[in-house]
């Protein structure tokens, strides 16, 4: 993957749990002197606890002290403590994508399965990315018809949709791939997304502004 066309993965620092918990800042131009208006962060989320494969992985004690670290170092001396707004990436959904019985949680999209998620309480994910302030959305895979974007807390729990070509989507009954796009404006202070469908038109559906 680090030698395809236009990657810009990374394998991570050695000494953190997992593959591929990497940032990338987003620039105001093409140099490394520009401004840095945004950030990615990706993180590693495994795939089982062990071999026999009961219970899906979660994201480790030391990769979420990482992610609080490298947060911290991004805080912008030229404007006080404020840093970038950001999204945090990872495949598994951390346990609060979902819904409890009777919560009236705000989400736009489709919930056509149950969410495959680590067991409740297997990791403190959502209470760092709540910590750290600068992210303001994550995105997951994994469940392959699920493509919501729920709101936690202020923090918008999305679905990248399902556009793999294996085993997502279900046009079988009505409900084609489709892919979420993620639009940043205004030098990263706003983030708006919707999704497009693996259609003859590539339908654009659920609008929605997460950060304004």
């Amino acid at each position: 993957m680090l030698r395809m066309p236009y990657s810009l993965t990374q394998r991570g620092p050695l000494h953190v749990s997992g593959v591929g918990n990497y940032v990338l800042k987003v620039l105001s131009n093409k140099t490394q002197e520009g401004d840095h208006l945004f950030t990615l962060y990706f993180l590693d989320s495994g795939a089982y606890t062990d071999d026999s494969k009961k219970e899906y992985d979660f994201i480790k004690q030391d990769q979420l002290d990482w992610l609080q670290s490298t947060s911290a170092s991004f805080a912008n001396i030229k404007f006080g403590t404020e840093k970038p707004n950001a999204i945090a990436y990872f495949h598994i959904p951390i346990w609060e994508y979902n819904e409890k019985e009777g919560e009236i949680t705000p989400r736009l999209g489709d919930k056509r399965e149950s969410v495959s998620s680590p067991k409740e309480g297997a990791a403190k994910v959502f209470d760092s990315i709540k910590a750290v302030g600068d992210i303001k959305v994550t995105g997951c895979g994994h469940d392959h018809v699920n493509d919501y974007c729920l709101d936690r807390d202020g923090i918008f729990l999305c679905y990248g949709g399902g556009s793999g070509l294996s085993g997502y989507g279900a046009s079988h009954i009505g409900w084609p791939r489709r892919a979420r796009i993620w639009e940043i404006s205004d030098f990263g202070g706003s983030i708006q997304t919707w999704k497009r469908l693996y259609d003859e038109r590539l339908t654009m559906i659920d609008f929605q502004t997460i950060y304004l």
